[in-house]
């Protein structure tokens, strides 16, 4: 991918190969900067100067060595590098590839395999970003459905294909009285009751085996819950189980309520409603 007017910073301590590759450069059409020791290059960099791409020498005579430049200038900013040195030893490429893996170009080995190696740095670096962005974009949705899913007071989660949980809102953190962490990998055997982590495991094998939503009510730990389960593609290629559940114990309390009022009322009207017998 030819960038025309990137610019490309040219750290060498040769003067002549480095005005050499400047003049290459330009008539490819790059704009150039030329340094001749890794302070100075590392100096141009911090000066907050427009670099698109560091073509960096190795040797770089007395002072600090191009390796060493390209650590100090990768800690502060994100700039891809080039190496370029005589050397071709194996201990020397393997030294520049654990600092940057956008290029290793050896010395006198002709124009076109500079000009590539420039233009494939850019293709990484851009693909890098890409990359980077897309990754961002996916952490900012997680973390907005997860602020959703912590928002609401019922109990959320999603089990893989072998009904461990994989993920789980607050509140179904705090219903089991334990940390997120203690509860991702664990089933409902590892969690609750023997009685209780089978009906819910029925109600999950139901809902994943024949691929269609299920609602029933299930009794924890002295508490009434309305589950509302459904299967759930994963990013395996499985299927899981996501449900929501909802804490229905008062409202339940309230209809049971209701009816032993009702009850007694009609009791009432009957009883009133009978004649008076006299005595």
């Amino acid at each position: 991918m030819h960038k025309p007017n990137s610019t490309i910073l040219i750290v060498d301590d040769e003067q002549l190969i480095a005005q050499y590759t400047a003049v290459l450069l330009e008539d490819y059409g790059y704009k150039t900067k030329l340094s001749y020791t890794g302070e100075d290059a590392v100096q141009t960099v911090h000066k907050g100067e427009k670099i698109d791409l560091i073509l960096m020498d190795i040797d770089l005579g007395p002072g600090l060595n191009g390796p060493d430049a390209a650590q100090i200038i990768l800690k502060d900013f994100d700039i891809p590098i080039v190496f370029v040195t005589s050397h071709s030893e194996e201990k020397m490429v393997e030294k520049v590839r654990s600092i940057t893996r956008y290029g290793y170009v050896i010395k006198n080995s002709g124009d076109f395999v500079l000009l590539s190696s420039i233009e494939m740095a850019f293709e990484l670096f851009d693909a890098r970003l890409a990359l980077k962005k897309q990754l961002k974009a996916i952490t900012e949705s997680e973390e907005r459905h997860e602020t959703f899913l912590n928002s609401t007071r019922d109990l959320v989660f999603l089990k893989n294909n072998d009904l461990e949980y994989i993920l789980i809102n607050d509140a179904n953190a705090g219903f089991f009285k334990k940390e997120k962490k203690d509860i991702i990998g664990k089933n409902d055997f590892d969690l609750l009751p023997k009685d209780a982590a089978g009906n819910c495991r029925q109600s999950d094998l139901l809902a994943l085996n024949e691929n269609r939503i299920v609602t029933s009510k299930e009794k924890i730990f002295n508490r009434i819950y309305e589950t509302r389960k459904f299967p759930v593609p994963l990013s395996d290629g499985k299927m899981g189980v996501g449900a929501y559940i909802r804490d229905i114990t008062e409202q339940k309390q309230l209809e049971n309520m209701l009816k032993e009022s009702e009850e007694t009322f009609r009791l009432s009207l009957i009883h009133i409603s009978e004649p008076t017998r006299p005595y």
